[in-house]
């Protein structure tokens, strides 16, 4: 089984989880407590013989097509960026050094495009029962004919057959309503007055056609979906498909990573009997 983190997404949850602050010797350590701790959790749950680490890149290209990409997110005021400054230091620290030290060898992270891409690059040609993306990001809907998602959350796997039930949409579907409806939380501008009930409805063939709702779609479809499917659909041109290599680890990696963090909890012999188990699995592709 190949297992995929969206880390950011459990990054976050774990900054959120941990918010009353974790330290060692003066420097916050909450998330590289908790993600640690959330990768053996995710491991002894799925039993992977891979995993992978995908990471947000600062910048997107797809501002290069449509400024206002995520240009509705708020802005932090200079006292929110100054409390996140710890937070973002353990982003980087896990991304560009303790998961390594740790004997990971794919964390990936990609100037231009986002976690999701890499994670769907990775994804397209694979088997969905064989393949688990941990994350909770509905963008990745449109992946489910090649994997399934995991909520950490929820404590629920998500599955293509959930998709139709849910909302009466397949993977593919599910990008042709964002490109129809948008994207809020990406600032995606759809076709106004239009959401994914009713583009299901559309699709589907179920929408009065005499209907001022369905003339609007068809009027506008063709151009709405030349802007917005670019942004929507996943990866975006020319993601780059990682290649994956064999892992390094050993539990003397751990100790080490484990001690020099101040980590102690991690040390106690239930996780330290995850870290052997997952040792022994993943053995790389």
């Amino acid at each position: 089984m190949l297992l995929i983190l969206d880390s950011n997404y459990i990054a976050w949850g774990c900054a959120h989880a941990f918010s009353q602050g974790l330290t060692y010797e003066g420097s916050p350590t909450e998330v590289i407590f908790g993600f640690i701790r959330q990768t053996l959790l995710l491991n002894q749950k799925f039993d992977p013989n891979q995993i992978v680490f995908c990471w947000d890149n600062n910048e997107s290209l797809r501002t290069k097509i449509y400024s206002n990409y995520k240009a509705n997110r708020k802005s932090l005021t200079e006292e929110q960026k100054e409390s996140l400054v710890p937070v973002f230091s353990q982003f980087k620290q896990l991304k560009e050094r303790i998961l390594f030290d740790l004997g990971f060898k794919n964390i990936f992270s990609v100037n231009g495009y986002e976690s999701d891409d890499i994670i769907a690059r990775l994804v397209e040609n694979e088997v969905a029962e064989e393949t688990v993306v941990v994350s909770a990001d509905e963008d990745l809907y449109q992946l489910l004919d090649n994997c399934v998602l995991y909520s950490i959350q929820k404590k629920r796997t998500y599955t293509r057959r959930d998709l139709i039930a849910e909302h009466n949409l397949t993977p593919t579907e599910w990008v042709d309503a964002k490109a129809l409806g948008g994207c809020q939380s990406d600032n995606v501008k759809g076709i106004e007055g239009v959401g994914t009930k009713t583009v299901e409805k559309y699709l589907h063939g179920k929408l009065n056609k005499d209907s001022k709702i369905f003339k609007k779609i068809e009027f506008e479809k063709n151009s709405i979906s030349k802007i917005n499917l670019p942004l929507v659909r996943l990866p975006f041109n020319n993601t780059p498909k990682p290649k994956l290599k064999p892992n390094k680890l050993t539990l003397d990696r751990y100790i080490a990573v484990c001690e020099k963090y101040g980590l102690n909890s991690l040390l106690q012999d239930e996780y330290e009997r995850i870290w052997i188990k997952m040792t022994k699995l993943i053995q790389g592709r």
